[in-house]
């Protein structure tokens, strides 16, 4: 349990009823237009409120309940849900619709279906159509914590008093690692303040993502800057690229204290890190031997060569996305950034095709790192892998 949070246990509600919740809907007459859909527009969500939480499900039955509970308790009202779901086979449109009928004005189901592909799609069709002064979005299987809208909120607008409104800012929070069961297991390793500066430069946030859509918000003039998020281009996903674009336009802020119970189950789309501070020096230096040990036994010592052709494949494959998601970045906004920025991410491009002494150059050169040894070294030195894939795609 955490202060301030009411808990709803997950069969403590009569069927068909949603779980109870402290909070009136007294925000005056439903929003116009919004009633019970079941049907996909393409019209432009406008947000009554400052901030838009949107939330793309899919057979999210199991947790959505608790999740939609905890954004009613916010200690902040400045908001307003909007749900699209993406054709879920379980009971999830139905909690939507039984949570819209009863906080009308709050909670906004826009659509069921038609399939988007997948997170990347269902999260980026809705913030393609948002007209809103800020944004959130809401994974199904989270807890927020009670004061999250309200410090990030109050963050973004700090920001924005500073570098001026129509400066893009992504915040991003902590998240407190949990469970199934909301047991806490590690605070996120992944986004800490340690090297967060450095790490949301272009040319380290292009190989890595430190941002996780569970804890981000953003204001208008980064929507404005990144829609209409190319989700049915190669780029990875939604959180990822507005990360992108926040660095190469405006400023990413961490809200340096947990925000969201990030939930761990056996149905997670993205899972999380054990936070590195919780497990001492000694696991620390084995968890190194650990990585350097696979590369090794892979490569080296595993004769069956199915296993080892699908660990260097696995690799490749994210290279890959990275490089192609690079690619369209730069199609997109090649005209709109400085020429030294365009060629840190052409040099980036350029990596897969090149050998192993020019990439070692160019690595060196741009400080061209993923931070997990077994990543770095496949793209640093299976040069001649990489290039006999490249080859290979271009016949």
């Amino acid at each position: 349990r955490y202060p301030g949070m009411m808990h709803t246990p997950q069969n403590s509600q009569e069927p068909g009823s949603c779980p109870e919740s402290t909070q009136s809907d007294d925000r005056g007459d439903a929003h116009p237009g919004h009633a019970l859909s079941s049907t996909e527009t393409d019209d432009p969500i406008t947000c009554p409120t400052p901030l838009a939480i949107v939330l793309s499900t899919y057979n999210g039955a199991r947790f959505l309940e608790e999740q939609i509970v905890s954004i009613l308790e916010q200690s902040s009202k400045e908001w307003t849900l909007y749900i699209r779901d993406d054709g879920s086979s379980d009971d999830t449109w139905s909690i939507v619709q039984r949570f819209a009928e009863r906080y009308p004005k709050s909670i906004i189901p826009l659509a069921f279906g038609p399939p988007s592909g997948g997170a990347k799609g269902g999260f980026s069709m809705l913030l393609n159509r948002l007209d809103a002064d800020y944004f959130m979005t809401c994974d199904q299987d989270d807890v927020w914590l009670p004061e999250k809208v309200e410090k990030s909120l109050t963050l973004i607008r700090q920001e924005e008093a500073e570098h001026g409104e129509t400066y893009p800012i992504l915040l991003h929070s902590r998240l407190q690692v949990v469970d199934a069961n909301l047991s806490p297991l590690a605070l996120s390793p992944w986004n800490g303040p340690k090297g967060h500066d450095q790490r949301t430069q272009i040319h380290r946030l292009i190989l890595q993502n430190l941002i996780t859509g569970a804890g981000m918000a953003g204001n208008r003039a980064l929507l404005a800057k990144a829609s209409p998020l190319p989700f049915e281009r190669p780029i990875i996903m939604h959180d990822w690229w507005l990360a992108l674009v926040a660095s190469l336009f405006g400023r990413i802020v961490l809200l340096n204290e947990p925000a969201v119970l990030y939930r761990q189950h056996d149905e997670n789309v993205c899972g999380a890190l054990v936070d590195e501070k919780h497990i001492g020096p000694l696991l620390k230096l084995l968890r190194l031997l650990r990585q350097a040990g696979l590369i090794v036994f892979h490569l080296f010592f595993v004769r069956n060569y199915p296993s080892r052709s699908e660990f260097i494949q696995q690799q490749l494959d994210y290279l890959d996305q990275t490089h192609d998601q690079t690619t369209v970045l730069i199609e997109c906004y090649k005209d709109h950034i400085p020429t030294e920025t365009t060629e840190i991410l052409h040099d980036f491009t350029r990596m897969k095709e090149s050998g192993v002494i020019s990439r070692l150059i160019l690595a060196r050169k741009r400080g061209f790192r993923f931070g997990l040894l077994v990543r770095d070294f496949v793209y640093l030195f299976l040069w001649r892998r990489m290039k006999k894939q490249t080859r290979e795609d271009r016949a």
